[in-house]
Formats: C-alpha cells, sequence, structure tokens
C-alpha cells in the first residue's frame, strides 16, 4: 500500500510540474532570449524546464512524511492509510510542488529582472558616452 502512496505523490509532482511547465515554458524563453542575444538561451530555457521538475518532484515526494508509514514513532503505532488520509497526502503533494515551483519562479523571475535593469543601464551609459 505504501508503494501505491509513493508513486501516486511522484505521479502528483511529475503532473503539477507539467501543468506548470506548459504554462511558463514561453515567458521563460522569451524572458532569456531578450536577457541573452545568442542561440545559448535556449540551452537555459531547457535547463530551466528540467529544475521545473526537479523541484516540482522532489517537493512533492516528501519522503520525511511519508516515512512515518513505514517506521512509527516510538511507543505509536503507524498511523492507517485511510481514504482521507489518501487525499490528505495526494493534496500535501500537490500544494508543496506548486509552493516550491512558485518561489523557484520567483527567484528566476527577480533575476532576470536585475539582469534586465543591469543591462539597460549600460546601454543607456554606452550611449550616452558616444
Amino acid at each position: 500500500m505504501i508503494y501505491i502512496l509513493i508513486l501516486t505523490t511522484f505521479l502528483s509532482g511529475v503532473l503539477v510540474s507539467l501543468v506548470v511547465s506548459s504554462f511558463f515554458k514561453r515567458p521563460i524563453s522569451n524572458i532569456l532570449k531578450k536577457l541573452i542575444d545568442d542561440e545559448i538561451y535556449l540551452a537555459w530555457v531547457k535547463y530551466m524546464i528540467f529544475a521545473i521538475y526537479v523541484v516540482g518532484i522532489s517537493s512533492g515526494v516528501n519522503l520525511w512524511q511519508l516515512e512515518k508509514f513505514i517506521t512509527p514513532a516510538k511507543d505509536s503505532l503507524s498511523p492507517e492509510l485511510t481514504s482521507v488520509r489518501w487525499f490528505f497526502e495526494i493534496y500535501r503533494s500537490i500544494i508543496s510542488s506548486l509552493q516550491s515551483l512558485a518561489w523557484l519562479l520567483l527567484v528566476f523571475f527577480i533575476i532576470a529582472l536585475i539582469v534586465f535593469v543591469i543591462k539597460k543601464i549600460f546601454t543607456y551609459r554606452r550611449g550616452d558616452q558616444v
């Protein structure tokens, strides 16, 4: 039963990552194309999509939480996998994936904004000196 729960949380992390990457692939690509004037931006887009999957799946499958079903705490019984517990664990997996992906994308967009502003400042200064 625990194997099915681990597989289910893994699949929920994959599904959330797939949905998020499909929503953000074009904006990430456009931003990186604007910041990097070379074809190497495509490699960075692929890396960001890979990072979305890694972060989404790894945060969705919380092994520390699932371990309580395998090894219970001292002087207690292991929790039973009821339908309510299944729903709760899958919900936790989806929310954890979304939360981690939101942080990943926030950091990416903040760094991209900083690079964009720095690039504009240097372009403006170079235009004044000519």
